[in-house]
C-alpha cells in the first residue's frame, strides 16, 4: 500500500522497477498523443504486443522504471542496451503523464535515473532525440546531460558520465565513438 511507503505524501518521485502489471499504464502513456509523436516509430502499442515485449527482454541489459509519486504511477523511463563491462548504456522512453507535466517530475526522474546508473557503476548514458521535442531537450540539459546536434537529420545526443556529471565528446569513454559525422 502506498500509505506504508516511506515517500507517502512527499511529492517526491521514486523509480521502482516495472512489471508486467504496468504494461496497459505504458501503453497508454505511450499512445497518448503528444507523448507517442516525439519516438522514432510512432505507431500505436497494443497491450498484447507490449506484453510479448515485455516477456521477451533481458532485464539484465533493459532496465525499465515506473516512475511513483505518492504511489501513484506518473511516468516511464528506461536504460536499454547495458553493458556493465564497458559502463554504458542507452536511456530513453521517458514519459511523463499529462497531467504532471510542468512540474519538477521530469527533474526528479532524470536525476533518479542518473542515481540509478551510478549506484550501477555506469560511466556513459546515451541518447538520440528529436531536434523538435525542445520539451525533452531541455529535460536533458537540466539534469546535466550534454546536447549536442547529431548528423542524423533533426536529431540531438545526449550525453552524461554519471560518476563525473559530465557529457559530451571529451568525457566520451575510449572506444564508444557515436558517429558524429
Amino acid at each position: 500500500m502506498a500509505e506504508d511507503r516511506p515517500d507517502a505524501g512527499t511529492g517526491r518521485v521514486v523509480l521502482r522497477r516495472m512489471t508486467e502489471r504496468d504494461v496497459p499504464f505504458t501503453v497508454a502513456l505511450r499512445n497518448e498523443q503528444d507523448t507517442g509523436r516525439w519516438f522514432f516509430k510512432t505507431e500505436k502499442l497494443t497491450v498484447e504486443g507490449s506484453t510479448r515485449w515485455f516477456r521477451g527482454r533481458d532485464p539484465a541489459t533493459d532496465w525499465d522504471f515506473i516512475a511513483e509519486r505518492d504511489g501513484e504511477p506518473v511516468g516511464y523511463i528506461a536504460i536499454y542496451a547495458v553493458d556493465l563491462v564497458r559502463g554504458i548504456g542507452e536511456f530513453g522512453g521517458w514519459m511523463i503523464v499529462p497531467s504532471a507535466r510542468g512540474s519538477d517530475v521530469a527533474d526528479q526522474m532524470g536525476r533518479a535515473l542518473i542515481a540509478e546508473a551510478k549506484a550501477a557503476g555506469l560511466v556513459w548514458l546515451h541518447s538520440l532525440g528529436r531536434l523538435a521535442n525542445e520539451r525533452s531537450a531541455r529535460a536533458c540539459a537540466k539534469v546535466g546531460f550534454h546536447i549536442e546536434p547529431f548528423p542524423e537529420e533533426g536529431t540531438f545526443l545526449a550525453t552524461l558520465n554519471p560518476q563525473t556529471g559530465v557529457g559530451g565528446p571529451e568525457a566520451e569513454p575510449v572506444g564508444f565513438g557515436p558517429q558524429r559525422g
